[in-house]
């Protein structure tokens, strides 16, 4: 679409796509750092920098640095803020049982919304366009509910799939990020090259003037 962010590539879809990489991949660094302070839990970028320091001297990911951390594993003088942390720390473990019990996906995605205040947060730092943006979190939740109903259906027509072969919880929401991942890389190169099986479409308002 000409002109227009692309839904995967929107802020607020962007930011929970990042808690569903750390809660299925707790060694993906890049990821926890886009979400260890947002929203804002007054652990800043100097906080960041010492806890990065740390994972790199220890060879351990910032998220098991983290929640050595918050349960006493360095003096508290090391860090100044800390409840924020501790609060996103102890979701984690939450989601992660959730996860481990292999809640349904778009359950453990809902409980991860509500948890971290993510209405709130778009209220407070997008009032301009709240709106839109709410409705772009509720399309995610759709889209998250839509895919593991596909999978189960696929599952339960498949007369060649054993029952014992049902995908967990963390498989289907790994399947669904890396769906959401070949849609927004391949898809933006392929049609910069010339090469992409689709057409490129404009509003009239964009094309203006």
């Amino acid at each position: 679409i000409y002109g227009s962010v692309r839904f995967y590539e929107r802020a607020e879809i962007k930011i929970l796509v990042s808690y569903l990489k750390t809660l299925i991949n707790t060694q993906d660094d890049q990821a926890f750092l886009k979400i260890v302070n947002t929203p804002r839990r007054g652990f800043g970028d100097s906080a960041v920098e010492k806890l990065k320091v740390i994972a790199q001297e220890k060879n351990e990911s910032l998220i098991h640095i983290a929640t050595e951390l918050v349960y006493g594993a360095f003096p508290e003088s090391y860090f100044r803020s800390m409840s924020g942390l501790k609060e996103l720390i102890q979701n984690f473990q939450e989601w992660k049982r959730l996860l481990s019990d292999d809640e349904k996906p778009s359950f453990i995605v809902q409980t991860l919304i509500s948890d971290i205040r993510f209405e709130e947060y778009i209220r407070n730092n997008y009032p301009e366009d709240f709106d839109d943006r709410l409705l772009n979190v509720l399309e995610f939740k759709n889209a998250v509910i839509e895919f593991e109903n596909n999978y189960k259906n696929l599952l339960e027509n498949d007369t060649e799939t054993d029952a014992q072969c049902e995908l967990s919880s963390k498989d289907i929401l790994s399947k669904f990020i890396e769906q959401a991942m070949l849609i927004v890389e391949p898809t933006v190169k392929n049609l910069k090259e010339g090469e992409g099986n689709a057409i490129t479409l404009m509003t009239i308002h964009s094309a203006k003037g």
